[in-house]
């Protein structure tokens, strides 16, 4: 898949190319049942742009979450879309970076 495409039909293109990258993070914030949840999640995909992950967790599109790792990196992140995973209860999640500017 290439910068330009996109994960489904509602989608826009990409601004930064995604490399396969398998990074542990913590993935925290307010799920889709407005519970407060703190886990330990790996990338899929990433660019400095945005990336993605897969979780069992019920996670809203639009939803607004923090991002860290053990080495001080701390993001705000915004789900763009999620895909249930067939024949699984699983879901992969993209999201992007939030940005001060954005707000």
């Amino acid at each position: 898949m290439n910068s330009k495409s996109t994960e489904s039909s509602n989608q826009t293109p990409r601004q930064c190319l995604r490399r396969q990258s398998h990074l542990d993070f913590s993935l925290g914030g307010v799920d889709g049942n407005d519970r407060y949840f703190e886990e330990t999640i790996v990338t899929h995909d990433l660019s400095e742009c945005g990336g993605s992950f897969i979780s069992a967790r019920a996670i809203k599109v639009g939803s607004t979450l923090k991002l860290s790792d053990n080495s001080g990196f701390i993001s705000l992140i915004s789900i763009t879309w999620g895909n249930k995973i067939f024949n699984s209860k699983l879901k992969k999640f993209g999201f992007q970076f939030v940005h001060p500017s954005d707000h």
